[in-house]
């Protein structure tokens, strides 16, 4: 099938003022071809409409429990929440510890952690049992008025916080990093090749 178009005039259809069609149809044996076309042209709406499409807000999701894990806990938001969002603590928490009692911490997703809006802060404690936080597979990740203590990385590096991901970039502002200890290297923080933390504060 192909088309025969002719000139709109001008304030055609866009004005309401009646118009000829500006194509007619005619059959021809090539009708694969339209087919294929109206596909093409249908993709390029979709595509249109999606980038056009306004960009949802980060979603925040709140830490309520202090325990290591189970509803509530950091360890389980950090594990459902959707890339590019960000997590802060309940207004109770303020001052309270987190200690970790199952293992690190990984970030393996661009995410923000904020305890700003916390008068007392609070602290993440590894127990001296593993490393407090890991972030890898390249992602984003920023780390606000934490305190990461207690951590501790037996026979490899980055007692408290480990970037081993390619990539990777953590932003991390008014944080202390305090009692860490790696058997290797980096007590506080260990960062690998290729990767980029940027310390504010800290």
């Amino acid at each position: 099938m192909q088309c025969i178009c002719e000139a709109i005039p001008s304030g055609g259809f866009l004005t309401g003022v009646p118009q000829k069609p500006p194509c007619s149809f005619m059959k021809t044996p090539n009708t694969d071809s339209v087919k294929l076309t109206a596909k093409f042209l249908f993709f390029i709406v979709v595509v249109g409409v999606l980038t056009l499409a306004p960009k949802a807000a980060a979603v925040i999701v709140t830490v309520t429990s202090d325990a290591d894990s189970g509803p509530g806990t950091l360890r389980d938001t950090i594990s459902y929440v959707s890339s590019g969002n960000g997590i802060d603590f309940a207004a109770g928490l303020s001052g309270h510890t987190i200690t970790l009692t199952s293992g690190q911490l990984l970030l393996n997703k661009n995410v923000a952690i904020d305890a700003s809006a916390l008068p007392g802060g609070i602290t993440i404690n590894g127990n001296h049992a593993g490393r407090v936080f890991e972030v890898t597979n390249g992602v984003t990740v920023a780390l606000t008025s934490l305190t990461i203590s207690n951590g501790y990385s037996s026979g490899a590096f980055g007692g408290g916080l480990a970037i081993t991901g390619t990539g990777s970039s953590v932003f991390a502002t008014n944080c202390i990093f305090t009692g860490n200890h790696a058997s290797n290297r980096g007590g506080g923080m260990y960062n690998f090749v290729f990767c980029s933390p940027t310390l504010t504060n800290v």
